[in-house]
């Protein structure tokens, strides 16, 4: 299947039918991504394969591809991140199955038989995110901005330099009480 995904799925079902799902999920429809993206522009790209592995558990085999506009951690200029994040995660009915699983298994818990398509993506999509994104290349980020950072940090290192080196630097200036 190509274009759109479902809305929602019934994930049990998937599996146990084997089901391929495919398409494209716009960014615009994640807000919680947005967060983390400089843009709603674009779309992910979503394959899902759904089936039962030998021991007769309900799983789901994913991939996303999508082009991220994210801020660069080391200069805050916009930069084009690739996701290519794949994820295999197993279907539990209950918390308690769920619980039983996590130790061997990323856990996909379905309380009540259906899950939003978008929901799912998006969670994955989250799980992908570089913690702090960067150019990939130190040089393209802007000289200037790099060179500012390094005076501000080589500034509040020299602050806690002096302060380490007499932390009662202070106190010489009270006067001591005469015994008289």
């Amino acid at each position: 299947m190509t274009g759109s995904l479902p809305l929602q799925i019934n994930p049990f079902r998937l599996a146990e039918e084997g089901t391929c799902l495919g398409g494209t999920l716009p960014m615009a429809h994640m807000s919680r991504l947005s967060e983390a993206s400089a843009s709603r522009e674009g779309e992910a790209k979503v394959r899902l394969n759904f089936m039962q592995d030998e021991r007769g558990l309900d799983m789901v085999m994913g991939k996303v591809h999508t082009l991220l506009e994210m801020q660069c951690q080391r200069c805050l200029e916009p930069i084009a991140k690739t996701i290519d994040w794949r994820f295999r995660l197993v279907i539990a009915h209950s918390d308690v199955e769920a619980l039983r699983l996590q130790a061997e298994h990323e856990i996909l818990e379905v309380q009540d038989e259906t899950v939003f398509t978008r929901d799912l993506i998006e969670d994955e999509l989250l799980l992908s995110l570089p913690l702090a994104p960067t150019h990939d290349d130190p040089q393209m980020c802007d000289t200037a901005i790099i060179e500012m950072l390094s005076e501000a940090r080589a500034e509040i290192n020299n602050d806690k330099q002096r302060t380490a080196r007499s932390p009662f630097a202070m106190l010489k200036d009270i006067q001591k009480p005469d015994k008289g």
